[in-house]
């Protein structure tokens, strides 16, 4: 039996949420997928999972935004400065993903507004 660390409820052993609070109970390191039950280093690679964990997220997001510049080339808008709005994602991916609704929400007003 494993024990959540939050709430102190003994989930079974496979258990990857506990069964009360959802809290995580099994970590998986993004570089080599060691599960392990506590956060921190991983125990086979040694990489420290946060970051790791960080560095893909920001690396998704940025192929995205580069997919989505690319597609909206042909519009005038400059692909690089998507490019560099999604390395400064890594810094703060809360105001990257504050600027990014704005800009969608501000694309499809303009949009709304250019039909009437």
């Amino acid at each position: 039996m494993v024990t959540c660390s939050k709430c102190g409820r003994e989930n079974s052993d496979t258990a990857q949420f506990c069964t009360a609070c959802h809290n995580t109970l099994l970590f998986k390191c993004p570089n080599c997928w060691n599960q392990q039950r506590h956060a921190g280093t991983c125990e086979k690679c040694g990489a420290d999972m946060a970051l790791a964990w960080k560095v893909q997220a920001a690396t998704a997001m940025a192929a995205a935004v580069k997919e989505e510049g690319t597609n909206v080339e042909s519009s005038g808008q400059n692909v690089m400065s998507n490019v560099r709005m999604a390395e400064m994602a890594v810094l703060s991916p809360t105001s990257f993903l504050t600027w990014l609704g704005l800009r969608y929400a501000w694309r499809w007003f303009s949009k709304l507004l250019a039909r009437e």
